[in-house]
């Protein structure tokens, strides 16, 4: 069974691109969701500490969905 990442995004709020930490993980796939659960940016291989660029989505709240060989994790993360 795959445990919870720890998962840190900053900054948070932010405006243009966040950055995103996790630990015990080599590499994970990132989803970014909208508040109806449509998936708008799916990468893969991105490495802890790598940023995210959000500058073209619109104002809001979307959620960060990372899973990996050693876990997932499912964060918030605020575009002012």
């Amino acid at each position: 069974m795959k445990n919870a990442l720890a998962v840190v995004y900053s900054p948070n709020p932010t405006s243009d691109f966040v950055q995103i930490d996790f630990s015990s993980v080599n590499e994970a796939k990132i989803e970014v969701l909208d508040a109806t659960g449509k998936v708008i940016i799916n990468q893969m291989n991105i490495l802890s500490g790598e940023k995210l660029d959000l500058r073209n989505l619109e104002r809001g709240v979307y959620f960060v969905r990372i899973n990996s060989d050693k876990g997932s994790s499912l964060g918030r993360v605020v575009k002012n």
